[in-house]
């Protein structure tokens, strides 16, 4: 090898030009050879493209992209009016805090931050409940306010699965090119993902406690979600004498119930009749058919399924005209 590199440095120092031209002339055949089929290759995957784009473009303007268009445009309708029927229940979530509670922060000795970690329930009346006052209009309060955390977290499940549903039916049956420029696609269909749902409604309350030299702090927030609000309003009915009354005996809404009355039901709206088996998606909510704010009891002989638009229509009226459906 070494000879043979000698004997070219030779020969290349007494034809330098020819030698550099031939060099150039192998590396150009080289490269020819290598990037000529690359070339054609991309030029292919050029015009696969360039045909799809082309064809994605006229399926935009087709009755079934549309159609699809139509139908998200009104999921994310539903879901911004949902965002603002959240805002209305936030306020009336906070005036029924308001009408059981005098605020829902409270600085503390350090005896009564430490105790509200062990007794939660108790501290929360003791130190936030105006007067300590428990009794029916307590309940009330309280199961008006559970009712809103079933119907908001059931809407919410609705509009998602819908919106899913649609999502779903996109990806499997749309246009392949529709796939191929997906960011486009989604563009044209002015899709958005479905806002951030944050469960900032629940009812909250905080013992916070700060050292003498205000060098230390801790705050015991207590959220009473669903379950929570639950065990809280059990404790709460137990403090109720008349609970325990031969005469009477009271019930919470509570999930369990609530589902009873669908099963009982057949989940159908007792007044129009929709049910369901009719309309999967369907809402449906527990109402008194005497209402509380006349003297209705949380009993089930009181408690019937209403759809939510007969709900609403409702109100706090007694569907004295109404026929009930037979299932």
């Amino acid at each position: 090898m070494h000879e043979f590199l000698v004997k070219f440095v030779r020969v290349y120092k007494k034809h330098p030009v020819m030698y550099t031209i031939l060099v150039l002339f192998i590396a150009g055949i080289t490269a020819f050879t290598i990037f000529i089929p690359l070339f054609i290759f991309m030029i292919v995957v050029g015009i696969y493209y360039l045909v799809y784009f082309f064809k994605t473009l006229a399926y935009y303007k087709t009755p079934d992209f549309l159609s699809v268009k139509e139908k998200l445009a009104k999921k994310i309708i539903e879901y911004n009016e949902f965002d603002n029927f959240m805002d209305e229940t936030r306020d009336f979530i906070r005036s029924q805090q308001q009408l059981l509670t005098t605020g829902n922060v409270r600085n503390s000795t350090l005896t009564v931050y430490k105790n509200s970690q062990l007794d939660v329930y108790k501290y929360i009346i003791k130190y936030f409940f105006k007067n300590s006052k428990i009794d029916e209009s307590t309940m009330q309060i309280i199961e008006s306010i559970l009712q809103k955390y079933n119907t908001i977290n059931q809407t919410h499940d609705i509009l998602t699965d819908e919106y899913n549903e649609l999502m779903e039916y996109i990806q499997k049956h749309m246009y392949k090119g529709a796939y191929i420029f997906q960011s486009m696609t989604m563009k044209k269909l002015g899709s958005r993902k479905l806002p951030k749902f944050e469960k900032n409604y629940y009812m909250w309350y905080a013992f916070n406690y700060t050292s003498p030299t205000n060098r230390k702090s801790y705050s015991n927030s207590i959220i009473l979600d669903e379950e929570r609000l639950e065990d809280f309003a059990e404790f709460l009915n137990d403090l109720i004498a008349y609970r325990k009354s031969a005469k009477y005996q009271r019930q919470l809404m509570t999930p369990r119930l609530r589902e009873s009355i669908l099963v009982r039901d057949k989940y159908t709206c007792m007044f129009c009749g929709i049910s369901k088996e009719k309309e999967a998606h369907l809402l449906l909510e527990i109402d008194h058919i005497m209402p509380v704010a006349k003297g209705g009891i949380t009993i089930d002989s009181n408690l019937q399924s209403l759809c939510w638009k007969c709900n609403r229509t409702k109100g706090a009226k007694i569907l004295e005209d109404a026929v009930p459906v037979s299932v």
